[in-house]
């Protein structure tokens, strides 16, 4: 089973979104699209959303299906569709091994997930379609928006972790807290060395994670009576955990992107399994042109 780093962001995170913008609020596009869609589900239906998260799309749903699933690899995120999403089912599964019926949901939905699990999964969703049913998914792709702004993040994480500043910055804590001239001295020049190679690549701004970490450890450094070593060591810790899972959560985001060579393979897949090949569309954010995925959808 692949988690991509989710189970760490899951547990971790306090929101119930992966695309929010910086106050917090949900993606503006993306809640119109299942608002438009989830109002054909009524209380007859059979839904199912394969990599669900915590379950941000299964929450737009006007009316309680017949039948309401949700499906990740990340139990975090299903824990939190059993304490938002009343009446939901959780399964925990890769979503290329779906332990259901053929022909069992009116409804398979995805949001961001079915393309990580590759071929295997976009097959495996369309045997849960049944007859008259509706298949959609919104999946990234390359070149958009959201793709180019995962290349940036990603840029920042892998130079702060390249640079060693997080082990840097530990043993400057710890040479600080020995108070032994020499180690002090030592300890501080491989950290300089690690800042000027931060600092050399990424912006130091709180907006992105690399500038933020640096920030919040300088200020560490200026009210260093204020705090215990310990606490400076367990937070750069934190923060290097979050960075590492970081930098593997938003690799797989890249490698998951579609572009119309890997569409192609899918639909060659999907015509010799005899199912019915995927319609794209492009779907572009609501206050500009700019597109941020691809719709897909499928009809039996």
């Amino acid at each position: 089973m692949v988690t991509n780093g989710w189970e760490t962001f899951w547990s971790s995170t306090d929101s119930d979104e992966v695309l929010v913008n910086e106050s917090g609020s949900n993606n503006a596009t993306l809640e119109a699209f299942w608002r438009d869609h989830l109002a054909l589900v009524s209380d007859r239906s059979r839904v199912i959303d394969v990599a669900c998260g915590a379950g941000s799309v299964l929450r737009k749903i006007h009316q309680p299906p017949d039948l309401c699933v949700g499906v990740d690899v990340s139990i975090s995120a299903l824990r939190r569709v059993s304490e938002t999403s009343k009446g939901a089912a959780t399964v925990v599964a890769d979503c290329s091994t779906l332990p259901f019926p053929s022909q069992s949901f009116d409804f398979v939905f995805s949001q961001f997930g079915v393309e990580y699990a590759g071929i295997p999964a976009f097959l495996e969703c369309s045997r849960l379609l049944a007859p008259g049913g509706v298949l959609k998914f919104l999946v990234h792709c390359k070149e958009s928006a959201i793709q180019r702004s995962v290349a940036r993040d990603l840029a920042t994480v892998q130079t702060i972790l390249r640079a060693g500043f997080f082990d840097a910055a530990k043993q400057l804590t710890q040479a600080l807290s020995s108070k032994i001239e020499s180690e002090v001295q030592s300890a501080a020049e491989r950290f300089n060395v690690a800042e000027a190679a931060l600092r050399s690549e990424v912006p130091i701004a709180p907006t992105n994670f690399a500038g933020y970490a640096y920030l919040g450890y300088q200020k560490l450094l200026r009210q260093w009576n204020q705090y215990d070593p310990s606490d400076v060591l367990s937070w750069l810790t934190g923060m290097q955990v979050e960075a590492e899972s970081a930098a593997e959560r938003l690799s797989n985001m890249q490698g998951a992107a579609l572009d119309d060579a890997k569409l192609t393979e899918i639909n060659t897949a999907l015509s010799h399994a005899q199912f019915p090949v995927l319609e794209k569309r492009a779907v572009a954010a609501l206050d500009s042109d700019t597109w941020i995925a691809w719709e897909l959808s499928q009809c039996i």
